[in-house]
């Protein structure tokens, strides 16, 4: 292992040898249903999974049994990490179903323990498990899935009928080399560095056996949740070459993935799947913006599979931004580590993604999708976004050193440091992005677009925000127009909820006496009649209609925006609202 690798390493953390580059080739694609994952358990004759002689390595001889894994893994609502300082910690599978939106699970096979036929330095071979042939983790691996064969049916494990084995975890007893190599530098290379790569094919079972990732057996499901996420064929969201931290901690894919609550060991509350990654699974569809939109309410995307595309008048190309509402809930109560580890204030807000399908997870100038940070760092007037920079441990606690996310990344950002630059200062006082701000809502070759977010503010868990994808007019400021006969006659209220589905109610206020009938209407952005929901003489009064999201067959209408306009004789009025399937 060269000297760059190593630099880029931090504790507890696994190397994934994964040269992904998704802008290419990742294809979008359903994940539904149960998929099954097979761990196989493999200890070495002078170092048993019990082994509790290993000074780099606390040992409970009870505790990595089949049945922790089991649990760990598969279990549904109980599993408690056993060093976890809190509660309910919850397992891989509890995972991929809060997000999912519960259309997707994972269950498994654990085996028994197997032994293999070489004492640990054999494969070690003080080069981590990286030596040449045999004395590599790849000979461990291929005798793990022989000496499995007469307990396993492979082909259990194709769960998508492509004739290969989906998801196939190695675990060997003791710990990680990436583990040591913080703990005690001289030791790490006898030790196994976890990576993820491929064996020589096997067709066992009539299907093909061939890529693997290796775990130590102290691993938590952060690891086990990222490898699967390739198995579905999501590509890294880090930066491959270590120059940066390219999506840091705010997403699985990227090092989201050791996220924990504070005080418990890493990887025990690993980030969500970015909005991006859960709409390549079919578990998200985010709402193209193709027109500009007036305080919209966007809610946690833990909760709801709600995001929001923003391009030049809502033409999404290869290039756009991505923005989502992220919540200390659930999995993300972890986001993110540097605040957990240095005591400081959680990560929450809007996140904004900068999507470039020309471009590179390890380009910093043309990044695949990058964070685009609330709250850069002035260095003598540069701004420094933290995530562009490497993380060096421990100088990420200084907010002029890169870091892997912190609070200064969503939106509302903030203007003010302490004194120490550990941390920010004040109010969240930094509510637009657009052209002229840091960061802008330039094209990564520097043009201005229109994209732009304005009155960007956090209500609870909930985010508002004013989102543009055209040219800013001077109506797109001004309140909606209240007009009748008389003056303040009648008047038309935001429909709640907003975003909606399956339906939402539209209250509107009739003030005066009309001599016609009072009519409320559906509009697609076209401008064609999709619905009517009142045509009929009303009494001054407060009233509310209730649009289920179908057209006038009573057929659904597809999700997007559409315009609900009230007509009180020739006076009208109208407003926009949201529907996500």
């Amino acid at each position: 292992m060269d000297a760059k690798t190593r630099q880029v390493l931090a504790k507890g953390e696994s190397f994934i040898r994964e040269a992904s580059e998704p802008s290419r080739f990742v294809q979008k694609g359903e994940a539904r249903g149960t998929w099954q994952a097979l761990i196989i358990l493999i200890d070495f004759p002078d170092y048993r999974w019990n082994h509790r002689d290993d000074l780099n390595f606390f040992n409970e001889d009870t505790l990595y049994v089949p049945a922790h894994y089991e649990q760990m893994l598969f279990s549904l609502k109980t599993f408690k990490h056993p060093y976890s300082q809190h509660g309910y910690t919850g397992s891989m599978r509890d995972f991929y179903l809060e997000n999912s939106y519960g259309r997707f699970e994972v269950t498994g096979v654990v085996t028994r323990w197997y032994t293999a036929s070489n004492p640990r330095s054999f494969y070690a071979n003080g080069k981590a498990g990286f030596g040449a042939y045999p004395n590599s983790s790849r000979k461990l691996v291929e005798e793990a899935v022989l000496l499995a064969d007469d307990d396993v049916d492979y082909s259990q494990f194709d769960n998508n009928a492509d004739g290969r084995v989906d998801a196939l975890f190695v675990v060997h007893a003791g710990p990680g080399a990436e583990e040591i190599y913080t703990e005690n530098f001289p030791e790490h290379d006898n030790y196994l560095w976890s990576h993820k790569a491929s064996i020589q094919t096997r067709v066992l079972d009539d299907v093909a056996v061939s890529e693997y990732t290796l775990e130590p057996e102290n691993g938590s499901i952060g690891v086990f949740c990222h490898e699967f996420g390739h198995a579905l064929g999501l590509p890294d969201l880090y930066d491959t070459d270590g120059s940066s931290e390219g999506i840091g901690e705010w997403g699985l894919m990227g090092g989201g993935g050791w996220c924990h609550r504070e005080g418990d060991p890493l990887g025990t509350s690993p980030a969500h799947f970015t909005a991006w990654s859960k709409s390549r699974l079919g578990w998200l569809e985010p709402t193209t913006v193709n027109a500009n939109l007036m305080q919209v309410d966007i809610p946690p995307v833990e909760l709801q599979p709600v995001a929001f595309r923003l391009w030049t008048d809502g033409q999404i190309g290869r290039e756009y931004f991505l923005i989502e509402n992220r919540q200390n809930i659930g999995f993300d109560v972890g986001l993110t580590r540097r605040q957990k580890d240095f005591g400081l204030a959680d990560a929450h807000g809007l996140i904004v993604y900068h999507v470039d399908y020309f471009g590179r997870q390890n380009d910093e100038r043309r990044r695949f999708i990058d964070v685009e940070e609330a709250s850069p760092y002035d260095s003598l007037g540069q701004p420094i976004e933290q995530l562009d920079l490497k993380r060096v441990l421990p100088k990420h606690e200084f907010l002029s050193n890169g870091n892997r996310g912190d609070n200064g990344d969503p939106f509302p950002g903030f203007s003010q440091l302490n004194q120490l630059g550990t941390d920010f200062l004040g109010n969240r006082d930094l509510t637009e992005f657009n052209a002229s701000t840091s960061p802008n809502s330039n094209d990564n070759d520097g043009n201005p677009t229109p994209v732009a977010m304005a009155n960007i503010k956090e209500i609870g868990v909930k985010i508002m925000a004013d989102l543009f994808v055209s040219p800013v007019t001077s109506a797109d400021h001004q309140p909606v127009a209240v007009v009748s006969e008389t003056p303040g006659q009648f008047v038309l209220g935001q429909n709640f909820p907003n975003p909606f589905n399956p339906d939402t109610q539209i209250e509107f206020s009739i003030l005066g006496n009309y001599r016609t009938p009072i009519i409320l209407g559906i509009y697609n952005l076209k401008g064609k009649l999709v619905r009517t929901l009142v045509n009929e003489k009303m009494s001054p009064g407060t009233h509310t209609a209730l649009w289920d999201g179908t057209d006038k067959f009573g057929q659904k209408v597809a999700s997007g925006i559409y315009i609900y306009k009230l007509i009180c004789q020739s006076q009208s009025q109208t407003r926009q609202m949201i529907l996500l399937r």
